[in-house]
């Protein structure tokens, strides 16, 4: 908040503050923006827009937002519980260097939508979740890793990809099918756009 109320302050001041986004910047920016390629060494506040926090202190006080872009679909075995799910979401963020705030949903089967650990999960990280039948995900389009063994349970090859695809309304996963003591996890971007 701090950050935030010294960008304010110095834009009504009419100083210039930079900017460096990960998604694409609107062609024309608010007055005193300046993109960050285009800012000198004397540019030492600033504001980083994307999904990888880490190592983006590029401005030397850096106010850092990220937008809730990813959705996660998940998929586990019955009675999985909250421990296993939580413990694997978490390392999987923090392998691909992201972190809880970018998460904007999480998606799965319809046989899960009554699934205790899951809903646990999305109710502790207060996470909408979605669910999708089997034909709507057989529907979903992308590069899946296949499961026989997961087609035979739930009628469809692969729930945490196709679920992740599904509710991003994507064809491309940002994440491919992790998979750890009994719980399956993807993700995939839902399209975003920066209005000023």
């Amino acid at each position: 908040m701090n950050l935030a109320k010294a960008i304010s302050s110095k834009l009504l001041q009419n100083i210039n503050i930079g900017i460096k986004s990960d998604l694409p910047l609107p062609q024309t920016l608010p007055n005193g923006l300046i993109p960050y390629e285009n800012c000198d060494d004397s540019t030492s506040l600033g504001i980083y827009i994307g999904l990888y926090p880490k190592g983006n202190t590029i401005f030397k006080d850096t106010l850092i937002l990220t937008p809730k872009q990813v959705v996660l679909g998940i998929g586990c075995k019955k009675n999985t519980p909250l421990e296993n799910i939580e413990t694997l979401v978490l390392d999987t963020l923090e392998k691909n260097n992201l972190t809880l705030e970018s998460i904007y949903s999480v998606a799965s089967i319809d046989l899960k939508k009554d699934e205790a650990g899951l809903l646990a999960f999305c109710e502790k990280y207060k996470l909408p979740f979605t669910t999708y039948s089997a034909e709507e995900l057989l529907a979903v389009k992308g590069s899946i890793s296949s499961s026989f063994f997961v087609k035979s349970i739930t009628g469809v090859d692969s729930v945490c990809e196709r679920a992740a695809l599904a509710k991003a309304n994507s064809e491309k996963l940002l994440i491919t099918k992790t998979a750890c003591q009994g719980v399956t996890v993807a993700a995939s971007l839902r399209s975003f756009t920066l209005i000023f």
